[in-house]
């Protein structure tokens, strides 16, 4: 026998499985589960409950002979009732601990690119989930303003199993702007009374980028689309990708935004191009090499 199995002689390992179906048929029989239709929020339930006994218990051995009777009877039916109607159980994982504390193990998924490069906005090792942070780093906080206010399932962008093409921009016009929100109607109209803009203090330029050849470009992926190059990074700006539209069968109008005052970037977008997700050409090459479409990059889910 090792000097582990000597350590742990005895010690009887957990079932959780059967010590959930234990629970769970445990309060069925009081009939506080009935109604409930969804196993797990079956299961949620039991915890609770089971956690709302074992603090009477507390209460009652330590409360000098008080009599916490007339209160059971009421607490049972109180945690059943406000629990199960709260919205927490629709939107976010909810899940009740036995203890007063405990861990939290969760999966992050991030891009991983050979080369390390950008793919629709995001970098090597970004979490698809978007915050700007990976992993564990969530406990410091997540970022959901500036580069980041678009990245992540949350926030409508997709295109993460796409294959993506670079378009080559042929000119660039400036359809409004720069200009702060309130300055004119158009403007406002065109950023379609973004809240970022409401605030006051953003700067936001308009511009409409004509491409050769859109054929390939997918028209229902516009969120996707990002500008690449030195076109953001000229001014220190960001590109507004949720107000990305298409007014016409070559040209993309693109929103660029900035806290503070800035010069038109027309000139640094038309140094740059277009990195966006393309209709799968499923092996055919007409595409790559030619003059609107630069290259073609099939991904599977990072």
């Amino acid at each position: 026998m090792s000097i582990i199995e000597k350590l742990t002689e005895g010690m009887v390992q957990r079932d959780l499985q059967a010590e959930g179906s234990a629970l769970l048929g445990k309060w069925e029989r009081t009939g506080l589960l009935e109604g409930i239709s969804s196993e797990r929020n079956k299961h949620t339930m039991a915890r609770l409950l089971e956690n709302q006994a074992k603090e009477l218990l507390r209460e009652s051995n330590s409360m000098a002979g008080g009599d916490v009777e007339g209160f059971a009877a009421v607490a049972f039916p109180i945690v059943r009732r406000v629990f199960a109607g709260l919205i927490a159980n629709d939107l976010v994982s909810v899940q009740p601990m036995s203890l007063p504390s405990g861990l939290i193990f969760f999966l992050d998924f991030k891009v991983s690119d050979s080369n390390g490069a950008p793919r629709l906005g995001y970098g090597a090792n970004d979490s698809l989930y978007g915050g700007g942070v990976l992993g564990q780093q969530i406990t410091g906080g997540v970022s959901l303003t500036g580069v980041n206010a678009e990245k992540g399932f949350y926030n409508m962008n997709n295109g993460y199993t796409s294959p993506t093409g670079s378009f080559v921009i042929s000119s660039v016009s400036s359809v409004h702007g720069p200009a702060i929100f309130g300055a004119t109607e158009t403007g406002d109209k065109l950023v379609r009374f973004d809240p970022d803009f409401v605030s006051g203090t953003t700067y936001f330029q308009v511009l409409d980028l004509t491409m050769a050849d859109l054929t390939l470009f997918n028209k229902q992926d516009l969120v996707a689309a990002v500008l690449s190059g030195t076109a953001v990074n000229l001014s220190s700006s960001i590109q507004v990708r949720r107000l990305t539209t298409r007014p016409s069968e070559n040209v993309l109008r693109v929103v660029v935004s900035k806290e503070s005052i800035f010069t038109s970037v027309a000139v640094g977008v038309a140094a740059s191009s277009l990195t966006a997700p393309v209709i799968d050409p499923f092996g055919t090459a007409v595409q790559a090499g030619s003059t609107n479409v630069t290259s073609i990059r099939s991904y599977l889910l990072p």
